[in-house]
């Protein structure tokens, strides 16, 4: 919750993805995508969204039809499509044109129909499309790592079904990240993961793989990510007494790289699904993206009751000038968290920061195994472990404003100079 000013600037930057960093980049490790669009030189080479030459991702209007949905297909020349799997509909599709085409034209084309939403066509019908978006990949920035150990690495395959919870009670809380990998949190023996309730999809056991199209979100990534920003959150409830199950869902592969359908398909079932999300990930406004106006932001809208907690990034950069998603989303249910140093007494190095579209601090730093991470995603992961907090037991979560009146009363971030957040906070857990 903040306020949004729109900048005028194309800033060609960057995914921050999943909110962390060493000051090193990462190349991507697979075949960059053909992109006409990202030409300006400002430094962050290595940090372009890398849109795909092939690929769209639409939106229908509610209700339409199986039939219709297959006409408009062949009419713009799809070869393939993609739904989104266990999300409550099938409103939202990826389209591919099969392999390199001039896909600006190609979506202005599409994007021209969709303006029929407004008048009808020309038979008085609504057009069935409801948005056009981009398809782009996201890079990252590796995460801070202290004390790096050889066992720190090791990938499993785990089947967790006994961690996952007979009935869910209490509050639910969602991770979008690089999924989890419990021998990284052996003190956790009790089941503590969401149980789907989804009797049509029998295969749907928690959460998901919308990477590897499995029912295992299995944290692959060597720094293990998502399971560092599980056991912060997962940690704090039960040793605040919060009856709550995680759901887990990986949309971020074993070298920390996500696309842009994967995020949304894993944030549409997240919104159905839990009360609060964790989303430590983000990408910047570059100028040329459909990202206020996008399916993204439709799906926020479409679920103003669940609260969104998502990291500000790693840039050291103002996100009043630069526009950081999805915590720029200008939505009542979003707050934009910042990281504080160590000790609570100034903005860490890396972190963003923006008077008008951050909204507080909280520690960047965190612990795993036998080695530090660091990075606005722990911050995240701080401020969603105290909002869940706020669940009592009996009624529901707090409506945002009544949380944000109680975050007011935390410590205030004195002497953080200019790069500072709209609430001039810290949250402690």
């Amino acid at each position: 919750m903040k306020i949004i000013r729109k900048t005028s600037l194309i800033y060609l930057l960057s995914m921050v993805l999943l909110s962390c960093t060493n000051n090193e980049l990462n190349e991507l490790d697979h075949t960059e995508k053909e992109n006409n669009r990202s030409t300006q030189n400002t430094g962050y080479q290595n940090n372009l969204l890398q849109y795909s030459q092939s690929e769209l991702i639409v939106q229908y209007v509610d209700g339409t039809s199986e039939a219709t949905k297959s006409k408009l297909r062949k009419k713009h020349g799809v070869i393939s499509f993609e739904i989104c799997k266990h999300c409550p509909d099938e409103s939202i599709e990826k389209w591919d044109f099969g392999g390199p085409i001039n896909i600006e034209p190609k979506k202005g084309v599409i994007d021209n129909d969709t303006s029929a939403n407004d008048t009808g066509n020309d038979t008085g019908e609504l057009y069935p499309l409801k948005n056009v978006n981009f398809q782009f990949y996201f890079q990252r920035i590796k995460v801070i790592d202290s004390s790096p150990k050889p066992g720190k690495h090791r990938t499993l395959e785990l089947d967790y079904t006994d961690l996952i919870k007979d009935v869910n009670n209490g509050i639910t809380v969602a991770i979008i990240d690089t999924g989890i990998d419990p021998s990284f949190m052996p003190e956790f023996t009790d089941p503590f993961l969401h149980k789907s309730s989804s009797p049509s999809h029998e295969e749907l056991k928690s959460g998901w793989d919308y990477v590897n199209n499995d029912p295992y979100p299995n944290d692959d990534y060597p720094e293990k990510h998502g399971t560092a920003i599980t056991r912060t959150i997962h940690k704090g409830l039960k040793i605040g007494g919060v009856n709550h199950q995680i759901l887990p869902i990986k949309a971020f592969d074993a070298s920390g790289i996500g696309n842009y359908f994967d995020v949304l398909c894993a944030t549409y079932h997240a919104l159905t699904n839990a009360d609060v999300v964790n989303m430590s990930f983000g990408w910047y406004d570059d100028g040329f993206g459909d990202f206020e106006d996008s399916i993204f932001s439709d799906l926020l809208t479409e679920h103003p009751d669940v609260i969104i907690i998502a990291s500000a990034g790693n840039n050291n950069s103002n996100n009043d000038s630069y526009t950081h998603y999805p915590s720029g989303y200008p939505h009542d249910n979003i707050l934009a968290i910042a990281a504080t140093d160590r000790y609570y007494l100034d903005k860490a190095s890396y972190s963003n920061y923006g008077i008008s579209t951050v909204d507080y601090f909280a520690s960047g730093y965190t612990t795993l195994s036998d080695f530090e991470l660091a990075g606005t995603s722990f911050a995240a992961s701080k401020a969603t472990l105290r909002i869940a907090s706020f669940f009592d037991g009996e009624t529901p979560l707090p409506p945002l404003p009544s949380i944000i009146e109680a975050l007011n009363i935390s410590i205030p971030t004195v002497g953080f100079a200019s790069e500072n957040v709209h609430h001039g906070r810290v949250i402690i857990p």
